[in-house]
């Protein structure tokens, strides 16, 4: 959903779709199911969301892939369950946005509140 529509285009049924750009991916659909089931990511590199060694815990389900590309883009989760983006690798992480296949169950990773209001904090202070 979310990681589709930030993407710069959705590739489906041979045509591509433009979309709003916000990742520097194209998104592939495929008829089977690229990702499916429970997934945690552990955060290895910095990013303005999640202090490194946390784990974020969610469900994948997803029919579509990153299209490869000669540059991938920048990722601050390593997949230890799941599929993820690409190469066992997710949580695109672009300006103040932060994308990945699975949605972060927050109940399961209470870090998340943390990091928003550190980001929004960090992002503020730039202005």
């Amino acid at each position: 959903g979310g990681l589709m529509l930030l993407a710069r285009a959705i590739r489906w049924r041979g045509e591509r779709y433009e979309m709003a750009g916000v990742l520097p991916v194209e998104v592939e659909v495929t008829s089977r199911p690229q990702g499916h089931g429970y997934t945690e990511l552990t955060v290895d590199r910095p990013n303005p969301f999640y202090q490194e060694g946390v784990r974020l815990r969610g469900h994948e389900f997803h029919y579509s892939r990153i299209v490869p590309g000669e540059e991938m883009p920048v990722t601050a989760c390593a997949v230890t369950r799941g599929a993820g983006c690409y190469d066992f690798r997710d949580g695109i992480v672009v300006a103040n946005t932060f994308a990945a296949y699975p949605p972060v169950h927050a109940l399961a990773t209470p870090e998340w509140a943390a990091g928003l209001i550190e980001a929004a904090r960090w992002f503020a202070d730039r202005r």
